[in-house]
Order: structure tokens, then sequence, then C-alpha cells
């Protein structure tokens, strides 16, 4: 059995690999720097998945005899999936008890093994948010939910992922503007601080509503682009009327207004 001074020298060798070489998708720390048994992990939502671009945080607690037995996952973000229990809990074989499934549900060889490290579980738990399991939910409502309703289960996680992952903005009165997609038909908004995945925890959307208000009263001049990837972030059809058809630009701007007053 592993003594309390060999889980700590583990830990805190485990602790010390993930911060030389560190893993893409989520990061790990202590809680306390005095307390090697209790970490704080973010989790990003993983790509092409309903989870993509969320920051999910969650407490890892290490047992004394660690890694004879398996830690436990508590996300403190809310989040919605079948395999995580409404407290925030996380259900997955690799953290249950070494050993045969008394339920008769798992293999033994799908439970926790002593071999297994921190990077290996957050690792599963990113693979669980890729592809739930809903056989033997943690979360019944939300596996039902997952299962016949996938429209609902989605946009049921998209709320939990705010504000970590940022809102989408679309106008439902007509709009002409270089930072609105009317080439698309979509009337959706344009900016910088929507489009970032990294968005600032404390962006609320009071600020994005200042943001957008801003942006319609000034739009960009010369130089809209001035970043990476600018084709993705802005309309250069708009803009280059903007810049070099200012009348014709402000008559189509005219029409959206009066159109808009004429509906209130």
């Amino acid at each position: 059995m592993a003594s309390p001074s060999q889980a700590s020298l583990l830990l805190q060798k485990q602790l010390k690999d993930l911060c030389k070489n560190p893993v893409d998708g989520f990061s790990a720390g202590l809680v306390d720097e005095n307390n090697l048994f209790e970490w704080s992990v973010t989790i990003i939502g993983p790509p092409d998945t309903l989870y993509e671009g969320g920051f999910f945080n969650a407490i890892m607690k290490f047992p004394p005899n660690y890694p004879n037995s398996p830690p436990t996952v508590m996300f403190t973000s809310d989040i919605w999936h079948p395999n995580v229990y409404p407290d925030g809990k996380v259900c997955i074989s690799i953290l249950h008890p070494p050993g045969d499934d008394p339920n008769g549900y798992e293999l033994a060889s799908e439970r926790w093994s002593p071999v297994h490290t921190v990077e290996s579980i957050v690792l599963s738990i990113i693979s669980m948010l890729s592809s739930p399991n809903d056989e033997s939910p943690a979360n019944v409502e939300a596996a039902k939910q997952w299962r016949d309703d996938k429209e609902g289960f989605r946009k049921r996680v998209s709320r939990c992922n705010y504000p970590n992952s940022p809102p989408t903005v679309r106008f439902t009165s007509e709009m002409w503007h270089p930072n609105g997609g009317l080439v698309l038909k979509t009337c959706k908004i344009c900016l910088l601080i929507i489009k970032f995945k990294t968005l600032c925890l404390i962006l609320l959307i009071d600020y994005a509503m200042v943001s957008i208000c801003i942006s319609i009263l000034h739009p960009p001049g010369d130089d809209p682009t001035g970043y990476e990837l600018a084709s993705e972030r802005w309309n250069p059809v708009h803009t280059k009327e903007w810049r070099e058809k200012k009348d014709e630009f402000r008559k189509k701007v005219g029409r959206c207004v009066r159109r808009s007053q004429e509906m209130c």
C-alpha cells in the first residue's frame, strides 16, 4: 500500500512533469501550494464537439493511498453531460475503484489502475466530452436529452459555456455594416471580442452591447484587417464600400434605419 509520503512524491513528480511538458487541452495546478492532494484543473472543450471553446474548471482530490486508489474529479463549472452528476462529480470507468464491477457493467481493465496518471485521467475526461456514454448515465435527464433531443442538448451545453466562450449576436433588423454578415444574409455580428476563443472571463453582455454600438458608430478605416486571418473576421466587400463609396454606404444605412423605425 502506498504511504502518504509516497503519494506526495508521486504527485509532486506528475505536477512537475506537466509543468515541464504541458499537454494540449488542459492545465493543472495546486489549489493550495501546501497541499499536493488537491488540484485545480481547467479543461478546454475539445474541437468539433458541443463543448468546443468552453473552459471547464474542476477540482481533483487524491486519496492518501494514491495511486492504489483513484482520485475524485468534481466540476466546479456548470456542465451538462450524461456522465457528470448534477453536483459536478465525474463518473467514468477510469475513476472507479480497481477490480471487478459489482454491477457487471464494466470490465476490470476499464477501471482504475495504479499505472494511470493525472494526464491520463484528464485525457479520459476530454474523451468523455467528445463521446458521451448514455448507457449508464450519471445524469439521467442529460442522457435522455442527448438521445432524444440533440438540439435541446446543444442549447443547454452552450449556456454552460458562457462566459468562458463568447456569445453570438445577430441583428433581427436589417443592418448594413462592414462587420455585419449581410453577404451571407445572416446579419451576424463580426467583432474581435466575439470571434476570439480566449474571451476574458469578466466580459459581460452589457460590455458586448457597448462594443457593438461603438462599432456601428465608428466603422473600420483604412486598415480594418490589421490582424492575422482577417478574412475570417471582416467583410471586405462592405469595408471597401465604406472606404470608397461613402455616399452609397450612407444611403443603405439610412434605408435600414427607416425600416427599423417603421417596425417600431
